[in-house]
């Protein structure tokens, strides 16, 4: 071994485990390892202190190498001594200690250094003993040690702490999800009472109506609906969340979806004067084996969105068609887009963006939500992006097999 070339070699042994992983042990190891090979030791030893109102009370096994050297007597002897030595330190004592050098029976030398705030490395040597420069050498090498260990360290307590915060999360999530349900139900059988009673006078039956009163009634009518769409919503994505729906899944031609449909999203693009065209091409006698109540929830979701968010006399368009054994779906819309920095939390539960702000649009965010629930309940996927000429295209794709 050529003792002037070993500072650089081990140096970039152990600076290599130090930049590659963050995990302890394997730190350690690769370190160790790397510092045994290079300056010919029998065995090598790091042991990490135990702390107690900041005094070393004792010292506990992290890594030896070779393995099977932590059943040699000489090696519980040197860990022993070792302990004997720091107990008792303090953080800032430690610090100040000299690495200390004795001799064990059948000519091994036992070298303890002390890893200040850490603990001790521990090297045994058979034969002939480091010599002064090589133990010199190893002052830059324990630095990257206790580097190592620190930035282990610091991993750990960063990872508890990000586990302690997942689960407080978590809790908080299914407090949320508790409280949203029994509200969510608490409101639903009121405000379906509620509905009722005003269809009963609307449809005259406990007299006739001015036409005040009627309007008054349908305004009524119409944000108890929407109230009500509001509390499935929330209950749909509770649900789905926490694997409670069902689906039932029939084979159905996916053009009948959309063609059911096309009548009522026309309406709701007449009332807001949107030019509104379907183009449902379908090649083949593929089908989808999927809920139908479902996926007409998603489709209407998404056009009524492209409707509400697209001025008055720009258009929208619906594409459904079959590509690749896929049944590909889109709404292209010409409205205000959205930003860039917001499209991958569009599908968030109760996420809103600014422009759904700005539009002082109905709702609290958990549509889109909804939809992705029921389209990756179906094994499909979903997206919404921006289009080049300006408003956004929301699509989604779901499996089709052969007609059978």
């Amino acid at each position: 071994m050529h003792e002037s070339i070993v500072p650089t070699d081990v140096l970039y042994d152990v600076a290599m485990a130090v930049g590659t992983s963050l995990d302890l042990k394997k730190t350690l190891c690769t370190a160790l390892q790397a510092i045994v090979r290079a300056f010919e030791c029998t065995a090598g030893i790091v042991m990490l202190a135990e702390w107690q109102n900041d005094r070393l009370t004792s010292l506990r096994y992290e890594c030896v190498f070779p393995r099977e050297a932590q059943t040699l007597p000489s090696c519980r002897e040197a860990a022993e001594r070792a302990e004997i030595l720091l107990r008792g330190q303090t953080k800032r004592t430690l610090a100040l200690l000299s690495p200390k050098q004795e001799q064990l029976p059948a000519e091994t030398t036992v070298y303890i250094f002390p890893l200040p705030q850490y603990g001790v490395l521990i090297l045994g040597k058979q034969g002939s003993p480091l010599t002064p420069t090589q133990i010199s050498a190893l002052d830059p090498i324990l630095h990257k040690v206790e580097q190592a260990i620190d930035h282990a360290l610091r991993f750990q307590r960063l990872e508890q702490e990000l586990a302690g915060l997942q689960q407080r999360y978590d809790t908080t999530s299914a407090m949320v999800d508790d409280f949203l349900t029994a509200v969510s139900h608490e409101l639903r059988t009121p405000l379906t009472l509620i509905m009722g009673f005003i269809e009963t006078l609307l449809d005259g039956r406990p007299g006739p109506l001015t036409d005040t009163q009627r309007r008054f009634l349908e305004n009524s009518y119409q944000s108890s609906d929407r109230m009500l769409d509001l509390v499935d919503n929330l209950l749909t994505v509770i649900n789905f969340q926490q694997g409670r729906v069902k689906l039932n899944k029939r084979v159905l031609f996916p053009p009948n979806i959309v063609d059911a449909l096309a009548e009522k999203i026309g309406a709701v693009a007449a009332a807001k004067h949107v030019p509104f065209t379907v183009d449902s091409t379908w090649v083949g006698d593929r089908v989808c084996n999927c809920d139908p109540d479902w996926l007409e929830k998603v489709v209407f979701q998404l056009a009524d969105n492209a409707i509400k968010f697209t001025p008055p006399n720009r258009p929208v368009h619906i594409e459904s068609a079959l590509q690749n054994d896929r049944w590909v779906f889109r709404v292209t819309d010409s409205g205000v887009g959205i930003p860039e920095n917001e499209l991958p939390f569009v599908f968030d539960r109760f996420y809103r963006g600014r422009n759904a702000k700005n539009e002082q649009s109905h709702g609290v965010g958990v549509g889109l939500c909804v939809c992705k629930n029921i389209i990756e309940a179906h094994g499909g996927n979903i997206g919404i992006k921006n289009n080049p000429t300006g408003g956004v295209t929301a699509w989604f794709t779901l499996p089709v097999e052969p007609a059978t």
